[in-house]
């Protein structure tokens, strides 16, 4: 009898070291899937954290748990672009808690009932997406410490009227807040560098800017209103949104001054009647594509800059600018 109960207290050990080797280390090389008690929530541990992958509840207010299996929640989304919470109909508040540092794309995508969401503090970016069609969403607070909106990452939400941009935030991307057809105020501060000139196109808050040049931010350019041919960027402006002028078949002659540090892409795309830009800073940064398929353009720059160097690398005309 000794014996026997020898081999079932071995036979006990070796499952219970098994499935800690499972639990606890197992993860740390392949990532392993579960859903929770409640049958909420779809996750898996990969090393010491959690990762929720996907939604499965009925409820209209979600609370994310800090901790499952005894790890930290740190993700929310899958990597793979499948929203956690994507065209969920029912849900209307989620609370995310400041265990998680990293929020994949689209996660709320098309969520047509999402009211107010409250983010984490440790929050540095949101990501591609993560709102589009959020018709419903009303209210929303960025955090202090955020970096980045990228892009798309509220487009078409109808019901947003305001916005308060972070201090730390410091880019804002492509059609960020595109299409809020009810967005009148916001507010961005003098720390953000980089804004595409989409980022707040069909907004009435972009609509109502009345000054020829709209700048925002760290004297970024993000809106043009006028109608002149020959246009001359003002001296404070350090950067021009991607896309700014973007198909506008009136402006022959543009322009920039040693002021302005960096061009987005296609800040010229198919200006039919475009001839000449003008680079004064020798060192623009000049991003892919900035000047696409403008087929009558020159550039005019010093020799050795960035500019001639552009010219060069995409087959445009270059002449050097005259002191």
């Amino acid at each position: 009898m000794k014996k026997i109960g020898k081999i079932i207290l071995a036979g006990v050990f070796i499952v219970i070291v098994m499935m800690g080797v499972y639990i606890y280390i197992v993860p740390y090389f392949t990532p392993l899937e579960f859903t929770d008690r409640s049958k909420s929530f779809r996750y898996q541990v990969t090393g010491n954290h959690v990762e929720i992958v996907r939604y499965i509840g009925s409820q209209e207010e979600v609370t994310i748990p800090e901790r499952l299996m005894g790890h930290p929640v740190t993700v929310l989304g899958s990597s793979l672009g499948i929203g956690c919470f994507e065209e969920n109909m029912k849900v209307k508040k989620v609370e995310i808690p400041n265990t998680v540092t990293e929020m994949n794309n689209a996660i709320f995508w098309g969520c047509d009932n999402l009211e107010e969401v409250q983010l984490p503090k440790g929050l540095k970016k949101i990501a591609t997406k993560t709102f589009i069609d959020c018709d419903a969403l009303k209210d929303i607070k960025l955090p202090e410490g955020l970096e980045m909106i990228e892009s798309g990452a509220f487009s078409y939400c109808d019901s947003l009227t305001e916005i308060v941009i972070p201090d730390t935030v410091q880019v804002i991307e492509a059609e960020a807040f595109f299409s809020c057809s009810n967005l009148e105020k916001v507010i961005i501060p003098q720390g953000v560098k980089e804004i595409t000139g989409d980022a707040f196109e069909k907004t009435p808050w972009l609509e109502k800017q009345t000054e020829e040049f709209v700048i925002a931010g760290n004297n970024v350019l993000i809106g043009y209103t006028g109608d002149d041919s020959v246009v001359n960027i003002p001296n404070e402006i350090t950067y021009v949104g991607e896309g700014l002028f973007n198909k506008d078949l009136t402006i022959t002659h543009v322009t920039f001054p040693p002021s302005v540090k960096k061009l987005g892409f296609w800040t010229f795309f198919r200006n039919e009647d475009l001839k000449y830009v003008v680079l004064e800073n020798d060192n623009i940064i000049l991003n892919r594509s900035c000047i696409y398929e403008c087929e009558n353009v020159t550039i005019v720059s010093r020799e050795g800059s960035t500019g001639q160097k552009y010219a060069q690398e995409n087959g445009i005309p270059w002449e050097e600018l005259e002191e």
